[in-house]
């Protein structure tokens, strides 16, 4: 019996110092928690780091500056065309050479 009172009597006394050492572990734990935010932040943060949000405003830049664009010419384009020409270099003038240069107008 008294063997008894001793293994309950130390197991109460490990269970107390689990119990106080958990406790103290977890006030301690609570001053390392994490700030709090408010809603308006973490929609700040939402909007500042989401990748497909800067993707989607990037492409509203680009079109923006496209529209500038929209009533510009084309550039002018110039050509030199090589026709029925030999395979030999002997003979390369005997063939077809045609040049063009072109501008389209809105």
């Amino acid at each position: 019996m008294v063997k008894w009172i001793w293994l309950n009597l130390l197991l109460n006394t490990k269970m107390k110092r689990l119990f106080f050492l958990t406790c103290c572990l977890l006030f301690v734990c609570r001053g390392y928690a994490q700030q709090t935010m408010t809603l308006a932040s973490v929609l700040e943060n939402v909007e500042k780091n989401n990748p497909l949000l800067q993707s989607y405003s990037n492409k509203i830049e680009a079109d923006k500056a496209m529209v500038g664009s929209a009533n510009a010419w084309n550039a002018p384009r110039a050509g030199l065309e090589l026709d029925a020409n030999p395979y030999s270099f002997d003979d390369f003038y005997t063939g077809m050479i045609r040049t063009s240069v072109t501008q389209e107008f809105p």
